[in-house]
């Protein structure tokens, strides 16, 4: 997915806070906003609620996270 965070480059720069979509896991092809990078992995990312603060237990695969807003 080319607007994914693929590469470990990538996710190498982007940003904690960097504001994000995530791929849902109950509606396919759906994306959900309101999050953000709390971290990134070498095997993905850290996400956190925007609005609790929360970070996800899960960590989501690159082509699971998008930028917020590339519709």
């Amino acid at each position: 997915m080319a607007n994914s965070f693929g590469s470990t480059m990538e996710r190498q720069g982007v940003p904690t806070g960097a504001t994000v979509e995530v791929r849902t896991q109950y509606l396919a092809g759906q994306w959900a906003h309101g999050y953000e990078i709390a971290e990134a992995l070498p095997s993905g990312y850290r996400i956190r609620r925007r609005g609790s603060q929360e970070v996800l237990s899960e960590v989501f695969q690159a082509a699971d996270v998008r930028p917020d807003g590339d519709r």
